[in-house]
């Protein structure tokens, strides 16, 4: 895919410029992704579920020449609990983890086309599928201090 610019050179006359996307340099100054429920928690496990990086505009200036901005979207699975949780129960956490996981990817169908309104679209029945396994694995191990999510989110990268 070429992407055609026009600007103005040091001597303000049009100059135009074909890239290919391939050829460009991906602008990733100063920029963070959100942190979610990470924050909330020592310790967290986060698995993404699909990610995809696509163009988010072209950013041109006279010193730089042209570079394509990014935007990464993301469909992501997170479970935080108490730094001080035992052994034992972070390793049912991560197994559960998994299965949840499974679970929600079974339930949003990732083999098919993905675009950015199908991953903020598939939040509630990722979300629903992953709580539903997360749980029965869990069982009566489940406490009100473990968090668990199914979210999307989207960030220049």
């Amino acid at each position: 895919m070429k992407i055609t610019v026009i600007r103005l050179d040091e001597n303000l006359e049009e100059k135009k410029e074909e890239y290919d996307l391939n050829e460009l340099e991906v602008d990733k100054e100063g920029i963070e992704p959100p942190t979610g429920m990470a924050a909330m928690a020592d310790d967290c496990m986060v698995k993404t579920l699909v990610s995809l990086d696509l163009p988010d505009g072209v950013d041109c200036s006279i010193r730089r020449g042209c570079r394509v901005r990014m935007r990464r979207h993301r469909l992501f699975a997170q479970v935080c609990y108490p730094p001080d949780t035992e052994q034992a129960l972070t390793d049912a956490l991560r197994s559960c983890f998994e299965t949840g996981v499974r679970a929600a990817i079974a339930a949003v169908g990732l083999s098919v086309v993905i675009t950015p309104g199908a991953l903020s679209a598939a939040v509630p029945v990722a979300l629903s599928a992953f709580e539903v396994a997360f749980i029965a694995c869990m069982g009566d191990k489940m406490s009100e201090a473990i968090k668990f999510n199914i979210a999307y989110e989207n960030h220049r990268v």
